[in-house]
């Protein structure tokens, strides 16, 4: 019910009184948004039976020789018989199925599995930090300990975005922190081979 739906800012929204699945009872749902009022969805995958194997054509439906009970679930009607249908670009697919969009958002709430941005501050934080470490290893290592530390903290960076949105479903930045990241390895490698040189 609408009465039920509080929007706590453009980063949180809440469904209170809402039926679980399972036991059928009340609960209270915390749906983050990502700052801008959108839910991020998390996006099952491409189309095909195997992934939404729950997916039934309309003209399957009118062949069968059994009927299709759908009493008491949720249905998503769309006509993806042309690509002039219900279509829209997501960042993964040029065209996707506005229904199978409209499913995996229902999804994602429905089994609380979201997706969360990091904020900006966060973001900052870790830039900070990587900075700091890329310095002192600048000043205690020798040039070939530095590029493969440097390398290393890199790496374990990256393999740790790739798991926390795996485990957790938390975005870390990745792109703003390896750029500034490879500049002032760029600078420290510069500025200890022409240390090196001077003496």
């Amino acid at each position: 019910d609408i009465e039920n739906i509080e929007v706590i800012s453009k980063s949180q929204l809440v469904l209170s009184q809402f039926p679980s699945i399972i036991t059928g009872e009340k609960k209270v749902i915390k749906i983050p948004l990502d700052g801008h009022g959108n839910l991020l969805v998390n996006f099952a995958g491409p189309l095909g039976i195997d992934v939404y194997p729950q997916a039934i054509s309309a003209w399957d439906l009118l062949k069968s020789e059994r009927s299709s009970d759908v009493s008491g679930k949720l249905v998503i009607f769309s006509d993806i018989s042309t690509q002039a249908g219900d279509y829209s670009p997501i960042p993964l697919e040029n065209l996707f199925p506005r229904s199978y969009l409209i499913s995996n958002a229902v999804n994602t709430i429905l089994s609380e599995q979201f997706i969360r941005d990091t904020p900006g501050m966060i973001s900052s934080l870790i830039i900070g930090l990587f900075v700091i470490v890329i310095i002192l290893m600048c000043i205690k290592f020798d040039t070939f300990k530095f590029n493969i530390g440097s390398l290393c903290v890199t790496v374990l960076y990256v393999v740790g975005v790739f798991i926390f949105f795996l485990v957790c479903g938390l975005i870390l930045p990745l792109i703003p922190v390896i750029a500034p990241l490879g500049g002032v390895y760029l600078f420290s490698s510069v500025f200890k081979h022409s240390h090196t040189e001077r003496h």
